[in-house]
């Protein structure tokens, strides 16, 4: 998996260990909506939720979840 191969890396910079951590919120079409700010507004749900779950970004945000569903602005 992407996530465990970057946080498994690291990377010297200017004698100073850096490492990286990953994460992404999903969203597909048509079944999370048509339209870009839609589809934004899912994705970045998920992502929320999948930190709010301990880091479980394997987990899909559900019906009900906190922010499953897009906020209006």
């Amino acid at each position: 998996r992407l996530a465990d191969m970057v946080a498994q890396s690291s990377f010297l910079v200017a004698g100073e260990r850096i490492s990286l951590a990953l994460e992404v919120g999903i969203a597909s079409a048509p079944d999370d909506g048509i339209d870009t700010d839609t589809l934004i507004a899912r994705a970045d749900a998920r992502l929320y939720q999948a930190r709010t779950n301990g880091r479980r970004p394997d987990r899909p945000a559900q019906p009900g979840d906190a922010r499953s569903q897009p906020q209006s602005t």
